[in-house]
């Protein structure tokens, strides 16, 4: 991500409307609701578009990677473990959750320190 990103207020109201997105697309997936799924994704690359648009390319980006690693929270929150794909390493449902959840709070972090800069 870039040293400093002045992100203003318009912004910030974006990166609120993203996540908001990003909360219905992953309750969609929770609920296995495949128009709301498609709903929530063509919000969310409206907004990641108009953040684009307004010269902030690398925070789409953030937000596309935080978008797409709450989706992998979901999967492993709600993904019986005879459907999770088999990997080399054998791991446990808790190791998975462990990780998305690391995953996630890290990328939310990173978008909460870029916008809060000034």
């Amino acid at each position: 991500m870039s040293a400093t990103l002045p992100t203003p207020t318009g912004v910030k109201a974006l990166i609120r409307a993203h996540r908001d997105a990003q909360a219905d697309q992953r309750a969609a997936i929770a609920a296995d609701h495949d128009r709301d799924l498609a709903a929530a994704r063509v919000r969310l690359a409206a907004i990641e578009t108009r953040i684009r648009n307004l010269g902030f390319p690398a925070l789409a980006d953030q937000l596309e990677t935080e978008t797409n690693a709450g989706a992998v929270l979901i999967v492993a929150l709600t993904c019986p473990d005879q459907e999770r794909p088999t990997t080399e390493q054998s791991t446990t449902k808790q190791d998975e959750l462990g990780r998305a959840l690391a995953r996630f709070a890290q990328l939310r972090a990173d978008v909460d320190t870029i916008s809060s800069r000034r």
